[in-house]
């Protein structure tokens, strides 16, 4: 009688699932490539805290394409009193949000979404175990830390951001992410060191890490969101169409340089023709007024996040696609920038990032890369004159090896080398 396999146990450890960001496809394409694999058993940990929506990144946990694990758990932290309030403040949209987390801080030496141990929730098990946990939320590390080091668990770290090694929090402060390596770099240096493998999102993330600890780091990039039977652009849309898609940060809006160029190029046009559509950036007063400053209010539209399906549409007929710098960092590029890469319409940078940005649009020939408002000007020109004489504003970009490859594949290949471990 043949001997009955004995599965090698994945346990991830994720801050939610069901919400339409990246990090929460990421997540999916993960979980679907573990479960694919007949020698691996998949359980999945999330967490509930209450929270229907965030004002500020324009969330929601309703209008979402659900993904439903084969073995999912879903916690209710019990959460002290400061946590309660903090996520009251979150759901309400009152950024009291940020004062709070900050005290959570100070206090306790974690941050806000720590859930407390997962001792009484988790069963050891008899078969050999990974825990795969992902951040930010760093105090998400210190739970699998613990199991790991209390069960001789092998402990994966998928980085999307940097923690303490590498630059502030895209619309933090500084002196927050000084606080963070003042309470944080010792336990961020116990993790990476318990950690037999850790992943993040591009090489300029991974120059952060100590250079002792960069051999364990693996390079996992986020991918696009869409199939190719999805993708189906319009060459001729009707209106011409500068699309936005994704969180918009008030980092990306303190500079005007995108909305200079604009107020200049729609001098001599017909307004009604064109469309700049900031997609799933949700509430953004910031742009509220930046538009108004500019007399753009006619011409800029916002939407909530949309379901696949809604999204899809956006992009398909988009005429060029808007991709903003964060002036203080250089290692950001984002996933849209794949997204946008696959639908076969121009990029355009307005300011120059000196980075991984305008390398990826250099190296895959994917649009324009300019150095202020004039060289704007010129890209929104030369695309509008396409649109006018009806001429294809189908994108011929080269799409390198680095750029093409899928977020399946990307999935697949990361659990290989997890289970390789």
């Amino acid at each position: 009688m043949a001997e009955q396999l004995i599965k090698h146990r994945l346990v991830f450890i994720l801050p939610y699932l069901n919400v339409n960001t990246t990090s929460s496809e990421r997540f999916k394409s993960f979980i679907i490539a573990a479960e694919s694999r007949e020698d691996t058993e998949v359980e999945v940990i999330t967490f509930d805290y209450g929270v229907s929506h965030s004002f500020f990144k324009g969330l929601s946990f309703d209008n979402v394409d659900r993904f439903e694990p084969k073995k999912h758990k879903v916690l209710k932290p019990k959460l002290n009193s400061l946590q309660k309030l903090a996520f009251s403040a979150l759901n309400k949209g009152s950024k009291l949000w940020r004062v709070l987390q900050l005290c959570h801080l100070l206090i306790y030496g974690r941050d806000v979404f720590y859930p407390g141990s997962l001792f009484n929730y988790f069963e050891k098990g008899n078969q050999p175990t990974t825990i795969i946990c992902s951040g930010s939320h760093f105090s998400f590390f210190d739970c699998a830390y613990q199991l790991a080091i209390t069960y001789g668990f092998t402990l994966v770290l998928d980085y999307r951001d940097p923690w303490t090694f590498g630059y502030t929090a895209i619309d933090g402060f500084a002196f927050v992410q000084k606080l963070k390596v003042w309470y944080g770099r010792k336990k961020e240096l116990k993790f990476l060191q318990k950690a037999q493998l850790v992943s993040t999102v591009s090489q300029s993330l991974k120059d952060f890490f100590p250079k002792h600890l960069r051999q364990k780091v693996e390079i996992v990039p986020n991918g696009s969101n869409f199939k190719e039977g999805d993708i189906r652009p319009n060459p001729l849309p009707k209106t011409f169409n500068i699309v936005f898609a994704g969180t918009l940060y008030q980092e990306q809006l303190s500079e005007p340089v995108f909305f200079e160029a604009l107020q200049r190029f729609l001098k001599d046009k017909e307004r009604q023709q064109i469309k700049v559509q900031f997609v799933g950036a949700g509430n953004s007063p910031a742009l509220k007024v930046i538009s108004e400053k500019y007399g753009l209010s006619d011409v800029v539209q916002t939407t909530p996040r949309l379901l696949m399906k809604d999204f899809l549409t956006y992009m398909n007929q988009a005429s060029v696609f808007l991709h903003l710098r964060f002036p203080s960092k250089k290692g950001v590029i984002g996933s849209k920038y794949l997204e946008y890469l696959n639908f076969h319409k121009a990029i355009l940078l307005p300011q120059s990032d000196e980075g991984d940005i305008a390398q990826a649009i250099g190296r895959d020939k994917a649009g324009f890369v300019c150095s202020g408002a004039d060289d704007t000007l010129v890209a929104l020109n030369k695309l509008w004159e396409r649109f006018i004489t009806k001429d294809s504003l189908t994108w011929e970009n080269e799409v390198s090896a680095e750029s093409a490859i899928t977020r399946d594949e990307i999935a697949r290949s990361f659990i290989a080398k997890v289970m390789a471990v």
